[in-house]
C-alpha cells in the first residue's frame, strides 16, 4: 500500500513540475501585446527577462501582470523582484 501512495506521489510531483504555467497574455509577449487572457507557457521559461532591464515601473509589472499562483515574478533568486532586473517566469524556473 504504500509502493502504491509512493507511486501516485512521485507521479502527482512530475506533473506539478513539469506542467505548462498560465500568465497573461502581456506577460507572455512582454508588453508588446496586451491581454487579461491567460495563455500557456512551458514550465521553466523566462518569459520577460531582459524587458524590465532598467526601467523604473519593473517592479510594478511584474507584480500586476505576474501576481497570480501560475506566473511569478522574480530575478532568478529567491529575493524579490526589484526594478533593475527583473522578469515574468513560471513559478519554480529560478
Amino acid at each position: 500500500m504504500k509502493y502504491i501512495y509512493a507511486v501516485l506521489l512521485t507521479f502527482l510531483l512530475c506533473q506539478l513540475s513539469l506542467a505548462d504555467r498560465m500568465v497573461s497574455l502581456t506577460c507572455k509577449t512582454g508588453g508588446q501585446q496586451t491581454g487579461d487572457n491567460q495563455v500557456a507557457i512551458p514550465s521553466g521559461t523566462h518569459i520577460l527577462q531582459g524587458y524590465c532591464k532598467n526601467h523604473n515601473d519593473c517592479q510594478m509589472f511584474c507584480m500586476t501582470e505576474c501576481r497570480s499562483g501560475n506566473g511569478g515574478c522574480g530575478n532568478g533568486g529567491t529575493s524579490r523582484p526589484n526594478r533593475d532586473d527583473c522578469y515574468c517566469a513560471a513559478p519554480y524556473s529560478g
